[in-house]
Formats: C-alpha cells, structure tokens, sequence
C-alpha cells in the first residue's frame, strides 16, 4: 500500500470511498436505519459534497492523502490546521475500504 497527496483528480473517489465509510459509520451509530435510507440520503446532497470535497482538498488549511494499493485508491485521510491557531491541527477523516483494513504499509 502506498500513501501520497491527494490531487483534485481523486475528488470521485474519495467521495465514493467516504459514503461507505458513512454508511457503515452510520449504522453504527442508528441500527434502525437501513442502508437504503443512508444511501438515499447521501445522493441528495452530491452535489454540495463534492464541491465541498473540491474546496477542502485545494485549501492550504487542509491537508488530504489517499492509500493506492496497485494503482487504485482504497483509502484516504484528511487533516487541518486550526484556522485561529495555526499550531494546532486534528485529523478529521480516515476512511479505508473493508477489504484493505489491517494491511501493512509497503514503503
């Protein structure tokens, strides 16, 4: 598995990669909710998501990698940087695909 930057070509699938997490995050969270309602609920809103997505990832206050794993994105990871104090930052994000959970990082 390989971590790099995440460029603005990766918005799809990073957007793909988190309704999944979302989905499992959030049966988690709402067992009553099935995964149809969360699915539904997450194509309302798109097209704002990745506009968000686009706006975030391009931000000098954000700092977005992806995990490839033969050349397909399976992960990414998101960080910011406090905009009142810029010392301090928090790791916002970190969704990996199941089937790539608990692998070991080849460098």
């Amino acid at each position: 598995m390989k971590i790099r930057k995440a460029k603005k070509d990766d918005v799809g699938r990073i957007d793909e990669i988190n309704c999944q997490g979302v989905v499992d995050e959030v049966r988690l969270q709402f067992p009553k909710k099935t995964k149809k309602e969360i699915i539904k609920d997450l194509g309302k809103n798109e097209k704002e998501r990745l506009k968000h997505l686009n706006k975030e990832i391009a931000s000098s206050l954000e700092y977005w990698v992806v995990a490839e794993e033969n050349g397909e994105i399976v992960g990414f990871g998101e960080a910011g940087i406090n905009k009142k104090e810029r010392k301090k930052a928090m790791i916002d994000r970190i969704y990996i695909l199941r089937a790539y959970r608990g692998k070991e990082l080849v460098r």
